[in-house]
């Protein structure tokens, strides 16, 4: 008898609306610096926010901390408020705080938030393949999420 797989954090939880608003933030141009989109054209290019969630998500179980994965997103519960508010003070021409937070997709992992990450995955030693076929949502580079599940890290 075969064993049977255990429950993903995707199954249970996934935080849509934040994960859209970084979407959404990730293609506004909104820093002096270029997006990555705007680098480079690639027709099958997916936003680095909802492909890194949903990956993760996928990886970690059922009842990993859902402020830890804020945190390993680089975002927080609620930002989608946030965006209601600017976009309400926007229309009537007012002013207020931005984001509580850096765009997402600029976030690097700590030592910490990858630990926790390979703490909670819900199988061992996973197998990964790059989703987006070479859309670079997972960088290789050190702190970046390509690396997330090396033991070195």
């Amino acid at each position: 008898m075969t064993t049977p797989p255990s429950r993903r954090l995707i199954e249970n939880w996934l935080p849509i609306n934040e994960i859209s608003v970084e979407g959404i933030r990730e293609r506004a141009g909104a820093v002096p610096n270029p997006a990555p989109h705007q680098l480079h054209v690639w027709w099958a290019r997916r936003p680095l926010d909802p492909s890194r969630a949903a990956v993760a998500a996928s990886l970690l179980n059922a009842y990993a901390d859902q402020s830890d994965f804020y945190d390993l997103m680089g975002t927080y519960a609620g930002i989608h408020h946030d965006a209601q508010r600017l976009a309400a003070a926007s229309a009537a021409d007012a002013k207020t705080e931005g984001y509580a937070n850096r765009r997402a997709f600029t976030h690097n992992l700590s030592p910490e938030e990858a630990r926790w990450f390979r703490e909670n995955l819900a199988v061992e030693n996973p197998v990964v393949l790059d989703v987006t076929a070479g859309g670079g949502s997972f960088p290789s580079r050190p702190g970046g999420w390509g690396c997330i599940l090396s033991p070195t890290n």
